[in-house]
């Protein structure tokens, strides 16, 4: 007697496999494309800085900075673009608040001017290094205004530190994400992903 046909389903199979789907696969709502793992990643990330914040120091912040915050969403939304590259977040939030100390240092408290200063040169130095990230202009420009409030140890904790870190959060959130995609099909343009499943073979 002949057994069922092997099969590899295209339709919702019970169990965790559907809901694996719809954690994974981008869904479309109207104009807007989602994606349940990116939007809690960045989430995590951002409270992984603040967490590491509050366990590391009682008087400032050294992991905390606002652009980080862009940074994060740029790193999980946009992953094919240039300024996703780690060289990019990394590099570009570095040199916007290098950009912004220098700038401080030769035009003094003239904090229109520094501002003016500090934004251009973040992205000359950017486009000279291929390091376009345009949240590091903004790191550039929070230096820039309140530069008594930042020594240059601002540049290590929290730029560089900060940068480093929810680069590295986004390396293992991506290295997950494609372990558990090579488990759904998901078809263009998203939704709709199912899970692999292979039934019996059939037997002559």
């Amino acid at each position: 007697m002949d057994s069922p046909p092997e099969r590899t389903t295209d339709d919702p199979v019970a169990g965790p496999g559907p809901l694996l789907a719809r954690l994974v696969a981008p869904v479309r709502h109207g104009l807007v494309t989602l994606s349940v793992i990116d939007t809690v990643a960045i989430g995590l990330s951002m409270w992984a800085i603040v967490y590491l914040n509050q366990r590391t120091s009682s008087t400032d912040m050294p992991l905390l900075v606002a652009s980080l915050a862009a940074s994060a969403v740029v790193l999980f939304s946009l992953p094919g673009l240039d300024i996703a590259r780690s060289w990019n977040v990394i590099a570009g939030q570095f040199l916007g608040a290098l950009s912004a100390f220098v700038c401080v240092a030769l035009l003094g408290d003239r904090t229109a001017l520094v501002a003016g200063c500090a934004v251009a040169l973040s992205f000359v130095m950017m486009r000279l290094l291929h390091a376009l990230h345009p949240p590091g202009a903004s790191t550039a420009m929070i230096i820039a205004l309140v530069p008594a409030d930042h020594g240059v140890r601002f540049l290590f904790f929290p730029v560089l530190a900060g940068a480093v870190t929810i680069t590295v959060f986004a390396w293992l959130v991506h290295l997950a994400e494609r372990v558990l995609l090579g488990r759904v099909d998901v078809p263009p343009g998203g939704g709709g992903a199912t899970v692999r499943r292979r039934g019996p073979r059939r037997r002559d």
